[in-house]
């Protein structure tokens, strides 16, 4: 039965690897389709204090989400039509300012803080947006809520394409070291590219994923199935050393990881799934998109990596 399918992946190795490149380019176009958030409140149960908390107030004030913004050293002129101003933007439900305990003054500068609750509406626009009224207007610092949000983004953003080519290019030195050829690690990189494409240009079927599951997933599928790839393409080259042509050490090389390969990555799968026990179920998020990633890097090895050795 393993040699059967392992005959098989080798003569369709051209459509496998035409189909597996074709689904990893549409699926890096679908990456942006992913809906991320930026909310861990929602993991939490509704049996936390937390959660009870949120919903108490909620319940009594009606406005729950708020933003504080801070006006430093603005000409007291200046202040007054700015906020005249925020009381007429869309998506701000109530302005917030005590002259008594609003105004602070520390070396001559004086710090104003206002307060605003939102209504319905976008809060990463309505920061956006006050960002732009204040520039070059007056300084204003923007913190709670869709604020913390809009920073998360942009920081990580920022980050993720950092910390994503720092980890391909430590596992490329490892591979340049521990790998017999110079191809070897091209090779290996290339079959986990595509199963990282297809993972996150896939995650857009579910409701949304968390920053951090979003943040992580590449770099921890490259690091949970790297060993997969490199266990065929170690016993490709056993098989190739003891005289076997090309195709033939390929169908050999399957016919002996595939057991150990499959048991592996079923075993990572197990330990990824038992996050979904957590109390706090961004577990379940993580469990889930991380064991897909596996999954599919699984198949990826077999499908189009003997392609990419032939």
């Amino acid at each position: 039965m393993k040699e059967k399918f392992a005959r098989l992946v080798v003569k369709a190795r051209l459509p496998l690897l035409i189909l597996c490149i074709a689904l990893a380019a549409l699926s890096a176009t679908n990456i942006g389709r992913t809906k991320i958030n930026y909310d861990l409140s929602k993991y939490l149960g509704e049996d936390t204090m937390t959660k009870r908390s949120l919903a108490v107030m909620e319940k009594e004030f009606g406005l729950s989400a708020n933003l504080r913004l801070m006006f430093i050293g603005c000409d007291a002129a200046v202040f007054s039509e700015q906020l005249a101003g925020l009381q007429q933007m869309p998506g701000v439900a109530q302005v917030i300012f005590d002259e008594k305990t609003g105004i602070k003054e520390k070396d001559g500068i004086e710090y104003r803080l206002v307060t605003l609750f939102l209504g319905e509406g976008d809060g990463i626009a309505l920061v956006k947006a006050l960002r732009a009224r204040f520039d070059g207007v007056c300084e204003a610092v923007i913190a709670n809520g869709a604020a913390s949000t809009l920073e998360i983004q942009e920081r990580v953003a920022q980050q993720i394409p950092l910390a994503l080519a720092a980890a391909v290019l430590i596992a490329l030195l490892v591979l340049l070291i521990a790998s017999h050829t110079w191809l070897d690690p091209l090779l290996i990189l290339t079959t986990l590219a595509v199963s990282i494409l297809i993972n996150m240009g896939t995650n857009f079927i579910f409701s949304s994923v968390s920053f951090v599951t979003n943040a992580v997933c590449a770099i921890l599928q490259l690091a949970l199935s790297m060993d997969y790839a490199i266990m065929l393409l170690n016993g490709y080259q056993e098989q190739r050393s003891e005289g076997l042509e090309v195709r033939d050490a390929v169908i050999q090389s399957i016919v002996r990881s595939l057991m150990p390969i499959l048991s592996s990555a079923l075993t990572t799968i197990a330990g990824l799934m038992s996050l979904a026990f957590m109390s706090f179920s961004i577990g379940i998020d993580i469990g889930i998109v991380l064991s897909k990633g596996v999954l599919i890097s699984l198949l990826t090895v077999f499908l189009v990596m003997p392609g990419l050795i032939i």
